[in-house]
């Protein structure tokens, strides 16, 4: 499935130690169950000890005819330990892929799976909501209060995300592209609000990321006709969505991980 005219893949087969940042479970299990017919969720290993114990007795009475007799006693005990195979089946899953780093990006690889290497940017609208708001309601304090077209953006985006969801976001600043995508809450393996107040915005250093990516066309919204309700939310989707995310590429991550070197 790897592309062999591209770099070398992240995970060798020495290298053991990988620091997942981001799975997403539902998909990682799909890809797994249709490479391998299913998804191992359990190895149990039982361990058998058994201890025996004999000795010899003779029977009669001294002089007269007697013999002896053997005793024996065994126990048998059984301990067993349970492991969590998954992310062991992660590197296997990127053995079985062969996928290799990608050296660029086009709009020929729309619906590819791709492995990009690269710096990330994670952001997330809980967060800007309630940043934002304390902004907005001190704004005399902060630059924007002397720019009156500055001003109404702020208070725009304000009112914007007060009626949008919560979600994540991550931006993927790939050879002067962004690629952008949604992550799932669930498939952090750090509290986002964590991640935000360890590292801010932008992660250090570079990231694998595996996904499906996609080419968005740009559309002419000013050119856009307004002829029904559909229509009119159409717009107010565009809109709202090139607020956020200005890229043209999309991606749908499935892993974002990096390998970690041992100390010696």
């Amino acid at each position: 499935m790897g592309e062999k005219d591209e770099a070398q893949s992240p995970v060798s087969e020495t290298q053991t130690v990988v620091d997942f940042l981001y799975v997403d479970k539902e998909r990682a299990d799909s890809f797994i169950s249709q490479i391998r017919n299913g998804t191992l969720r359990s190895v149990t290993k039982t361990k058998g000890v058994s201890e025996a114990t004999s000795y010899d007795a003779r029977a009669g009475a001294p002089g007269f005819f007697g013999g002896t007799y053997r005793h024996e006693q065994k126990d048998h005990e059984n301990a067993s330990e349970q492991y969590d195979p998954y992310h062991a089946q992660l590197l296997d899953l990127l053995h079985d892929l062969n996928i290799h780093e990608a050296e660029q990006i086009s709009s020929d690889r729309t619906g590819q799976l791709i492995l990009l290497k690269a710096p990330l940017s994670i952001r997330d609208t809980a967060t800007m909501r309630a940043l934002l708001g304390v902004a907005v309601k001190h704004k005399k304090l902060t630059p924007v209060s002397s720019d009156g077209e500055a001003s109404d953006l702020f208070d725009m985006v304000n009112d914007i995300l007060l009626q949008m969801p919560d979600s994540i976001s991550v931006s993927v600043h790939f050879r002067g592209t962004v690629i952008t995508g949604t992550l799932k809450e669930s498939g952090l393996t750090i509290r986002q609000d964590d991640l935000m107040r360890t590292y801010g915005v932008h992660l250090p250093g570079e990231w694998y990321i595996l996904g499906v990516i996609d080419a968005v066309c740009p559309q002419n919204d000013s050119a856009q006709e307004v002829n029904s309700i559909e229509d009119a939310m159409d717009l107010c989707s565009s809109l709202t969505s090139s607020l956020f995310h200005s890229s043209v590429y999309k991606i749908i991550p499935v892993l974002i991980f990096r390998p970690v070197s041992l100390s010696t």
